[in-house]
């Protein structure tokens, strides 16, 4: 587990951030009080007190968190009883756009745990699909992985027990990839029925 800067005694279990380092996921587990005072910190923007970087450490890792604006934050937590430390409370916090694609920004993520250094890559094509303006046939999905892993707008960002693919695909372009391979005959509707 990870130590966090900010607590002794709250501890990190799965931690991701955006290439910048921006928070995207956390989970976290402490007594009741200490996960509400780090609540409490996480959303005091301008407060002396408030959270709005740390460092995450341990376990041969090492990250820098910058804490992005508290609305953009979403939370669930649930409780352990019958642990041998007590009642532990365990937190998630992440950026709501795990939850769902935004689709006026069509951005997208899709988490995955890592288990013994080995990752558990979900298929990214739904995600894409779902968040492209652009209506796309299922038999396009090589080609057009492809070409959007080509132009940046499908990335993997990794942390610490967690990764996560990102679908970035608000770049005016996007039209313009797809009509290129439709004109290149990478993609078409020769298969449909």
């Amino acid at each position: 587990m990870l130590n966090l800067d900010f607590s002794s005694s709250v501890f990190c279990d799965g931690l991701l951030t955006t290439q910048d380092g921006e928070l995207l996921f956390l989970s976290v587990w402490g007594r009741d009080t200490d996960i509400t005072e780090l609540l409490a910190r996480l959303t005091l923007p301008d407060h002396p007190d408030g959270i709005r970087s740390f460092t995450a450490k341990g376990d041969g890792h090492a990250m820098k968190v910058v804490v992005p604006n508290p609305k953009l934050l979403d939370k669930q937590q649930g409780r352990a009883a019958g642990s041998v430390f007590g009642e532990l409370i365990q937190l998630f916090v992440f950026a709501r756009s795990l939850q769902q694609p935004d689709r006026v920004s069509r951005e997208a993520w899709a988490l995955f745990r890592v288990r013994d250094d080995q990752p558990d890559i979900p298929d990214v094509w739904p995600l894409v699909m779902e968040t492209c303006h652009v209506p796309l046939l299922p038999q396009w999905r090589e080609p057009v992985l492809a070409a959007f892993r080509y132009r940046g707008w499908i990335s993997q960002v990794a942390g610490y027990r967690m990764g996560a693919l990102g679908v970035h695909l608000g770049d005016d372009n996007v039209e313009l990839c797809i009509e290129d391979l439709v004109r290149t005959r990478q993609i078409g509707l020769s298969n449909v029925i």
